[in-house]
């Protein structure tokens, strides 16, 4: 859980292409202890500046986020922070670095099995393959 009082400095939120893999709690309590009329939101901006509320409405401790796959979208550095507002409340957390980790975008066919047993004994007839030591013959221009 993150406490909002002392944020960490930065959090690792993914991969690129997770969805709902991962949950982040943030400790309000004592902010709803404090003005329990206030309602809790978490904005995030993404790594292309991309800025937006992932979850509002909230009421109780821990404000919770599952980032989505659009929040997770673009590997990078980005931010997040919580707020509180009310009648006349508007209150901040820290700003807590964010960042989503690139992955392999997509996965494709295997090849044949034939193909891939040739490229297996390619591969070990290169690394078996003993090689001569230069001589004066081998060096250009002699």
């Amino acid at each position: 859980m993150i406490d909002i009082l002392k944020p960490p400095v930065a959090i690792n939120l993914g991969f690129v292409g997770e969805n709902k893999f991962r949950t982040f709690q943030f400790d309000v309590s004592t902010w709803i202890s404090k003005y329990p009329s206030g309602i809790v939101s978490v904005v995030f901006e993404r790594p292309d500046g991309l800025t937006y509320i992932v979850a509002n409405g909230i009421k109780e401790s821990p404000a919770e986020w599952t980032p989505a796959a659009a929040d997770l979208a673009v590997a990078g550095y980005g931010q997040v922070e919580v707020r509180i507002t009310g009648d006349d409340l508007a209150g901040k957390s820290a700003t807590i670095r964010t960042y989503v980790s690139d992955s392999l975008e997509s996965v494709g066919a295997p090849p044949d099995p034939q193909r891939q047993a040739g490229y297996r004994k390619l591969y070990w007839q290169k690394k078996k393959r003993k090689r001569r030591p230069a001589s004066c013959l081998d060096t250009p221009g002699l």
